[in-house]
């Protein structure tokens, strides 16, 4: 395998430029003469830049962790934990769609926009990031988390698209697995179907009771008629294209459960087609995609979904192979890396593998060891790929 090879490759198709300038042609070009354009989330700058080649915006705004454009407004908000910057793109935001005068909305949606955007008329900031930081580190799923963030916010779940009388377009470049777009940053302008009830029994699950935080949950819209929303790009779509390229196969692109378990279960399957020649026939290799979890419990040192399932892999693994896996955003867990490249002569002793594995440390052997991927920020966000390659 040609790691820088291939972790170009990933980024190019992870790219979204192109996926954006198609999404425009869904929308008719009358309807895009005034618009309000509001960017928002990793790939707010990549997105934008792509869509001022089409569309020449009334007013724009853009949301990002990183990067720049020529918009009127450019905010640099905080990520994965919203800070004042969140919440002034919040207000800013929804100042904006209140005062009208455009002729309706392009909303350029990608991951991240739950954190670098955020409004609440229930709670103030302090409070809000308070509820946040709980959620982020209780092991909920992704999918319980927004469920939550969507009834507490005044802006998502549905809620922005509200504020206005005019159309509103959304192109959204998804984060999420399993092709839900409501969840993508919480579905600012997306009708959600999700309930108040849900998200009164996830606080509840982890023990959630203080007052303000119960009352602060109100119901969610579950039809806006002035709204439209395609996905433009998602890892689906990115696996299917560098298993192409790669003349692979796509193992799946809605990697779920705890990091550790899908190494182990990728170990699995390598071990069992070189012994039997089942599933597969070696030479192969086997692409994925998704967001695998890490239940952190007390201390953690650096560590990331990606570093664990290298290191699972690695453990199990028996016989040659080369494995490489990538966070699309250019950031894995609470490490400076986007991910990991490790082969069978990796050299780790099995004691430190599930030292690391247990203090959630992955990142700081694999530092050591010489098999970590540092990209930088990216400028998109489609969740996680990994390539397995069997020779």
């Amino acid at each position: 395998m040609k790691v820088r090879e291939t972790v170009d490759l990933i980024l190019r198709e992870a790219d979204p430029r192109e996926p954006t300038l198609k999404g425009l042609k869904q929308i008719p070009e009358i309807l895009l003469e005034r618009p309000l354009v509001i960017a928002v989330g990793k790939a707010s700058v990549k997105m934008y830049n792509a869509m001022t080649e089409k569309v020449k915006p009334w007013k724009s705004i853009v949301v990002t962790n990183a990067g720049d454009a020529e918009a009127d407004v450019v905010i640099r908000s905080g990520h994965p934990f919203p800070n004042e910057e969140s919440f002034r793109a919040g207000e800013t935001v929804l100042d904006a769609v209140r005062k009208g005068g455009y002729t309706s909305i392009l909303f350029l949606l990608s991951g991240g926009a739950s954190s670098l955007m955020e409004w609440s008329d229930r709670l103030s900031p302090q409070d809000f990031r308070k509820l946040n930081e709980i959620l982020v580190t209780s092991g909920l799923s992704i999918d319980e988390i927004n469920v939550v963030r969507k009834h507490v916010s005044s802006i998502k779940g549905g809620r922005l698209a509200l504020e206005s009388s005019k159309a509103v377009f959304t192109l959204v470049v998804s984060d999420v697995v399993g092709g839900d777009i409501s969840s993508v940053g919480s579905g600012p302008t997306i009708p959600d179907q999700s309930t108040l009830t849900e998200a009164l029994e996830i606080m509840k699950s982890i023990d959630i009771k203080e007052d303000k935080f119960i009352k602060a949950l109100t119901e969610t819209p579950k039809e806006i008629p002035n709204s439209k929303a395609w996905v433009v790009l998602d890892v689906d779509k990115v696996v299917e294209n560098v298993k192409w390229k790669l003349n692979g196969i796509s193992l799946s692109s809605c990697v779920r459960g705890e990091a550790r378990d899908f190494g182990y279960t990728l170990s699995s399957i390598l071990n069992n087609s070189r012994k039997r020649g089942e599933p597969l026939k070696p030479p192969f290799t086997v692409v994925a995609g998704g967001e695998p979890e890490v239940k952190i419990t007390g201390n953690s040192g650096k560590g990331g979904r990606n570093g664990e399932v290298c290191l699972s892999l690695a453990r199990y693994a028996k016989g040659e192979f080369e494995f490489l896996a990538l966070a699309t955003d250019g950031i894995d867990g609470n490490s400076e890396y986007a991910g990991c490249y490790i082969t069978s002569g990796h050299g780790l002793k099995v004691q430190d593998i599930e030292k690391a594995l247990r203090e959630h440390s992955s990142y700081e052997i694999l530092e050591k060891n010489g098999n970590v991927l540092n990209t930088g920020l990216t400028g998109t966000n489609v969740n996680n790929i990994y390539v397995l390659y069997a020779p």
